[in-house]
């Protein structure tokens, strides 16, 4: 549907909107881009797009092979959260996209943005683990600039994305503001974590793959080339049994991929001031052994550490912006490297093979292990 059209559909829409502004003395607020655009659940043919206006506004995307853009979508839809589900792509596929919304005939546009569709199960990658990105946005951005340097396929989040999940204000304040040059190029998959506390606004902000719980997305697990990751809710039942135990056990088992990745908030294993979460430990760690899960990421304790423990690397990345904490304050005997640093990790997989690396937000290496089959 082209835009004139688009526009057209929309004026009838915000026609008593605009009527009340004026009985009322007062001009139209202003239509401007609040949050993005940034991407969520990429596969290899198809993605989704979000943005967030001012006012409300009907949604477009433009993409194609380079930024002049041979294709587009409409919308007519008036809202303020803008989704849209690009589909038919080409896999491993570097696309330009730039999305607009319009109210009458005021318009708002992005500036050019990049998406990359998933690899083919063969074709090596990198992703990025990162988290507690809350309370401190200017550390959170220098993290960023670290991560985007990086030239990641994906990012995974391992929660605390806020200090206080239900207050709208801070979503764009400790999380899209800071994170706004790495979300409108690259796909990022969050995880919750106990200061989202549950709330609409996760919900409201992210798009995930069906899982399962809340919106059949508080856990849910996706493939990326030749990955498996499960995204698991730490702070809601998980003991055997619970749905999403059962939901957990089944998704392992039915896993054909190469390597197995599994996300929660709260670590396993830490020497943080938290510590290792003893439902964790006595719970998801035999599941883990038991489906040779190789690496566990989590966040909670704002510190970088890696431990080992019978075939399965437990990995704290807490370091996204949020205050750093001391190491060895908790007993930890499984620990390998721990570091009080705000940081990102790398994770390289080629095959048969996985690099994961630490990187300090400059960048800069400070720990790293390798993986093979």
């Amino acid at each position: 549907m082209h835009r004139n059209i688009c526009l057209v559909l929309v004026a009838s829409a915000l026609l008593s909107v605009a009527a009340a502004a004026a009985w009322a003395g007062a001009p139209p607020a202003p239509l401007e881009l609040v949050k993005g655009p940034y991407l969520q659940s990429v596969t290899t043919e198809s993605i989704v797009i979000m943005w967030e206006t001012s006012e409300p506004s009907d949604s477009r995307v433009d993409y194609g092979l380079t930024p002049e853009y041979t294709d587009w979508i409409c919308d007519t839809s008036v809202t303020e959260l803008h989704e849209v589900t690009l589909t038919g792509l080409q896999r491993d596929t570097r696309y330009h996209y730039r999305v607009s919304s319009a109210r009458q005939e005021e318009a708002v546009s992005s500036e050019d943005g990049t998406l990359d569709t998933a690899v083919a199960r063969e074709k090596a990658f990198r992703f990025v683990v990162y988290g507690d990105t809350r309370s401190y946005p200017q550390e959170h951005a220098a993290v960023v600039e670290g991560i985007v340097a990086s030239s990641a396929r994906f990012v995974v989040h391992t929660g605390d994305f806020v200090a206080r999940g239900k207050e709208y204000w801070r979503w764009q304040s400790e999380f899209f503001g800071p994170a706004a040059a790495l979300m409108k190029d690259t796909t990022l998959f969050p995880c919750l974590g106990n200061h989202e506390q549950n709330a609409e606004w996760y919900y409201y902000f992210f798009r995930t793959p069906a899982g399962g719980g809340d919106y059949d997305e508080q856990w849910y697990s996706f493939d990326y080339g030749n990955c498996h990751f499960a995204i698991v809710d730490s702070d809601v039942d998980f003991s055997p049994g619970s749905d999403q135990y059962t939901w957990l056990e089944k998704d392992l088992q039915s896993s054909t991929a190469e390597w197995l990745f599994v996300v929660h908030h709260h670590p396993a294993y830490s020497s943080g001031p938290h510590g290792g979460h003893g439902q964790v430990q006595e719970h998801l760690v035999p599941l883990y052994e038991a489906h040779g899960v190789d690496m566990v990421f989590s966040g909670h304790d704002h510190i970088y550490e890696r431990s080992y423990k019978d075939g399965v690397y437990y990995v704290v990345s807490g370091g996204g912006g949020a205050p750093v904490y001391d190491c060895g304050q908790e007993p930890n005997p499984y620990s390998q490297c721990c570091e009080k640093t705000r940081h990102f990790c790398t994770i390289d997989i080629n095959e048969r093979n996985a690099r994961m690396r630490a990187h300090h937000g400059s960048g800069a290496v400070f720990d790293s292990v390798v993986l093979h089959h």
